[in-house]
């Protein structure tokens, strides 16, 4: 590169890698009930998950290819152990919910989470 005329060089080594990742399958939720103010989620495990996020949403959008909650707010319950098959939101709010959950694993090679595509979408009504 020259400026005013002074040359500069630059150095530089490129190192090639590679990280790897399983990606989880999305969850399937299975049941939706609400009783109250109380909304229980039960879903499907899905495979290679190591933990699950399900969130409550007041509306939902398709963003990067996929539909999900939108507007959740508070209303979420992460990091849901391997095993768990429901979470439950206490104390929600009257309204229209539209209820998602996607899957993640930290098997990556630098540890970081991966997540699954967003599950089927739910809607549930507190009165």
């Amino acid at each position: 590169m020259q400026i005013a005329g002074m040359i500069f060089q630059t150095r530089s080594s490129a190192y090639p890698f590679v990280v790897s990742a399983i990606t989880p399958d999305a969850p399937v939720i299975t049941n939706v009930k609400v009783s109250g103010s109380t909304i229980k989620v039960t879903y499907k495990a899905a495979a290679n998950a190591t933990g699950y996020d399900v969130v409550l949403g007041t509306s939902s959008k398709k963003e990067n290819g996929e539909t999900r909650p939108y507007h959740y707010g508070n209303h979420k319950v992460l990091n849901l152990k391997e095993g768990t098959v429901t979470a439950t939101f206490k104390n929600v709010p009257k309204g229209t919910w539209v209820v998602g959950m996607h899957a993640f694993n930290r098997i990556s090679e630098d540890g970081k989470k991966v997540f699954s595509p967003w599950s089927n979408l739910k809607k549930a009504t507190v009165k």
